[in-house]
């Protein structure tokens, strides 16, 4: 009896062994799988959080690119301004006041009153004896780096043709074609 109890016992011990390592190796795998699909999250996450701060880098330089091409744009047009605040010594300023008072007569009738700079006075009166007769009236309160204003009496009507007022014009309808010679977009 001695015997075959000392064999039940060890056939126990021999099962439970056997059963400890099944028990084992399945926690190991279970452990693993764990191990890895935490894994797999965590580089998920970092590779979301890296796409997030990724994009939000690329919106923070794209507004600072536009801020800086903005400020260039703006530079370019005072550099202009800067420029245009001498037209009247060149030569051909004459030939150009002219065509900006040619411009802003072009559709007036009646009776018209026309602002110039006081500076302007003397290239007025020659292009004005070049034009012939005009019912217009001369204001001189203009302080302007060239050119002209036209308006009707009762200022319905006005025409602003100054170097000022074609600059901020070109400002607007040229902003496509100068980004784009400066920037290439």
């Amino acid at each position: 009896m001695e015997l075959s109890a000392d064999e039940k016992i060890k056939e126990i011990l021999e099962n439970a062994r056997f059963s400890a390592e099944e028990i084992l190796n399945v926690v190991t795998n279970d452990s693993k799988k764990i191990r890895d699909d935490l894994k797999a999250q965590s580089v998920e996450q970092v590779n979301v959080e890296r796409n997030r701060s990724l994009y939000l880098l690329k919106e923070e330089i794209k507004g600072d690119l536009a801020k800086e091409k903005e400020r260039i744009f703006q530079e370019v047009f005072s550099r202009a301004e800067q420029l245009l605040g001498s037209c009247r010594k060149d030569p051909r300023y004459r030939e150009s006041f002219l065509k900006m008072l040619n411009e802003s007569l072009s559709d007036a009738s009646g009776r018209i009153i026309i602002h110039i700079d006081p500076v302007d006075l003397e290239i007025y009166t020659h292009c004005m004896n070049q034009i012939g007769s005009l019912k217009a009236e001369i204001s001189p309160d203009l302080n302007c780096a060239g050119g002209l204003n036209v308006a009707l009496p009762d200022e319905r009507i006005n025409v602003y043709n100054t170097v000022e007022s074609r600059l901020k014009k070109s400002r607007i309808v040229l902003r496509k074609e100068v980004f784009s010679f400066l920037f290439g977009d």
